[in-house]
């Protein structure tokens, strides 16, 4: 993983991001991510509840100065999570990555490969996940928030042939 942050790089755009990754960092320990992605690096930007909630509360409260109804302040607290991946679109990448210190990237020269897939369990019980395969880790999240083939399909036109 990337830290010190390089340099804000001009103009750096955001082409995708995708939402509830999962990382398991331990038996106990599993961390939520948005995957943000440049024409530079993918960037994994941590997620935590207190964020969460911070987002719904300032969800709510727009939604509430817009004139909105109680049932759309509802559903504005519900979608804080895609609050904040909207949010991303108006901020620049090293602002995403300071908002929480296990946020980290890897350059796009270093990303080898990308898959999508899903397992079942004996139960039926299905798992989307995403792998990135760069020159120095292998990391898998759990999708949770898509499906695999929607992540494929956002990412290939960006990335090609790094998207298997």
């Amino acid at each position: 993983m990337q830290a010190p942050w390089p340099p804000a790089q001009p103009g750096e755009t955001i082409l995708a991001v995708l939402s509830q990754m999962a990382l398991r960092k331990s038996m106990l320990k599993v961390l939520e991510y948005n995957l943000v992605v440049t024409p530079q690096r993918l960037v994994f930007a941590r997620v935590t509840q207190k964020m969460i909630g911070d987002a719904a509360m300032e969800a709510k409260q727009v939604a509430r100065d817009q004139g909105k109804g109680r049932m759309a302040q509802w559903g504005a607290v519900v979608g804080a999570r895609q609050y904040i991946c909207d949010r991303y679109r108006q901020m620049s990448v090293e602002s995403i990555l300071a908002q929480d210190p296990e946020s980290f990237f890897y350059p796009l020269q270093q990303v080898r490969e990308i898959r999508t897939g899903s397992d079942s369990d004996a139960d039926d019980n299905t798992t989307e996940w995403l792998q990135v395969q760069t020159t120095t880790s292998k990391l898998r999240f759990t999708l949770a928030g898509g499906s695999a083939d929607s992540a494929r399909k956002s990412l290939r036109p960006i990335l090609g042939d790094l998207v298997r």
